[in-house]
């Protein structure tokens, strides 16, 4: 009888543990802030390019999620920010020269360079430059074509990494609330 008392209470408190440890308090994503911070470094890149006016700099920023959390829930699933851009630079400027300049602003900031590589394609060279900070590793990546007659230069920028958080300020669709799948 000891026994059987002894387990129903060890199985009580085994669940008691269980259900306080899903029971964990609300993260904060820093999700709002790196866009922010994200879209500043897009546009201070972008001041470098000289772009050609009737090629409309359209610059996508959202967030990108990574592997669900069963546990905690989807306010505990990673996250990053991230921008992009593709930008036709004037006639008088090769794309190699227009990511060239880019890239001398961020070294000038205290990013760092990777040797640029020939990935093929249709962006066929890309220089990525990180920049390490006490929250994370910020990457931007600057790709531009092989073929001279094609005037354009892609610029990304990836935020450190986050959670998604249970609050946000606006969501995919611009809506008060949390970020959306």
């Amino acid at each position: 009888m000891r026994t059987l008392r002894g387990a129903g209470i060890g199985l009580i408190i085994m669940i008691a543990v269980a259900l306080a440890g899903c029971s964990a308090p609300a993260v904060e994503s820093r999700l709002d802030e790196y866009r922010d911070r994200a879209e500043q470094i897009h546009a201070d890149m972008l001041d470098h390019v000289p772009g050609n006016s009737a090629f409309e700099d359209h610059v996508t920023s959202q967030p990108q999620f990574g592997e669900p959390h069963l546990l905690g829930g989807g306010q505990r699933d990673t996250a990053f920010w991230t921008t992009w851009s593709t930008v036709e630079v004037t006639a008088d400027t090769m794309p190699a020269d227009a990511a060239g300049a880019v890239g001398a602003s961020l070294l000038d900031r205290q990013w760092t360079a990777e040797p640029t590589v020939d990935q093929g394609g249709t962006m066929s060279f890309i220089t990525v430059y990180r920049l390490g900070e006490p929250d994370g590793e910020w990457i931007v990546q600057i790709s531009w074509p092989a073929d001279a007659a094609d005037r354009r230069i892609s610029l990304s920028v990836q935020s450190p990494l986050t959670v998604r958080g249970d609050t946000s300020r606006t969501d995919l669709a611009g809506q008060q609330g949390p970020y959306l799948r």
